[in-house]
């Protein structure tokens, strides 16, 4: 496996506005890659297939998207261990059903600072 890299929030939210929306499968797709790559690092389970994630989004017209973002915020939660951070998932699923975007970089600055203290 690669390293997991920090990914540019503000880079991902202007793609995701100037391809009016079809960027945020990638990035989806690259959250879920990262939080399975930084749980089989840490010894845990991998939580999420991101190509499931993906294509169930999808097809159920952005309804697990709200989920997905609930999961991930757990996992990322349980990854930073370091240091108490609180759980961010029921508003994250909240923000998902309002704003997905705003979800989103929320969900990718917490994957950041977990990349970047190196835990």
């Amino acid at each position: 496996m690669a390293p997991i890299r920090e990914r540019s929030i503000v880079l991902n939210i202007l793609l995701t506005i100037v391809t009016c929306g079809i960027y945020e499968f990638v990035w989806l797709y690259l959250m879920a890659k990262d939080i399975n790559e930084l749980e089989v690092s840490q010894n845990e389970p991998m939580s999420m297939d991101p190509m499931m994630a993906v294509l169930l989004t999808i097809v159920t017209c952005g309804l697990y998207q709200i989920y997905f973002f609930y999961k991930a915020g757990k996992s990322v939660s349980r990854l930073h261990s370091k240091y108490p951070v609180g759980d961010n998932s029921a508003l994250l699923a909240i923000l998902g059903c309002l704003a997905p975007i705003i979800s989103m970089a929320i969900l990718q600055d917490s994957i950041n600072s977990i990349v970047r203290y190196g835990e």
